[in-house]
């Protein structure tokens, strides 16, 4: 499994953002302070044969995208400096992340 976090500091980065999406083959995706057009982002991706979910919002700063469908998630821990998610998995297992 794939992940990737980036702060992008309210930068357009929807382009750069595909590529390495689609290079590296992301599973779960987690940007923060994201402010470029998430439904351009998503359609894009489709049109090139990736479907990625958008996880309803962890915090007014930090997007969530993801090869599943991520309702079932957990909240374990939330703070002003960071949130610990426990997140289901295909497999039997769950798996937490930290932002």
């Amino acid at each position: 499994m794939n992940y990737l976090f980036w702060n992008t500091n309210e930068k357009p980065v929807n382009g750069i953002l595909e590529q390495i999406i689609l290079d590296k083959e992301c599973d779960i995706i987690s940007l923060a302070e994201y402010t470029d057009n998430i439904t351009q982002l998503l359609s894009n991706l489709k049109k090139a044969g990736v479907i990625l979910y958008e996880a309803p919002k962890v915090s007014s700063r930090i997007n969530v995208l993801s090869k599943m469908k991520l309702g079932k998630r957990s909240l374990l821990t939330d703070s002003s400096y960071y949130t610990v998610l426990e997140i289901p998995h295909p497999s039997p297992n769950r798996f937490h992340i930290g932002l």
